[in-house]
């Protein structure tokens, strides 16, 4: 999700996902990185590429 590779985060299941689902991850991440507004970008440019 982080480098953006929608084709990848498509491949993974990203779109049965919902920035709720990552809380968890952004709770536990050492790199403090907040995964829900990075999954919402991610589901918009995949929305805006049809």
């Amino acid at each position: 999700l982080l480098v953006r590779d929608t084709d990848m985060a498509q491949a993974l299941g990203c779109l049965e996902l919902d920035e709720e689902d990552l809380s968890l991850c952004s709770f536990v991440c050492v790199g403090k990185y907040d995964y829900g507004p990075v999954l919402r970008s991610n589901l918009e440019q995949i929305e805006k590429e049809g």
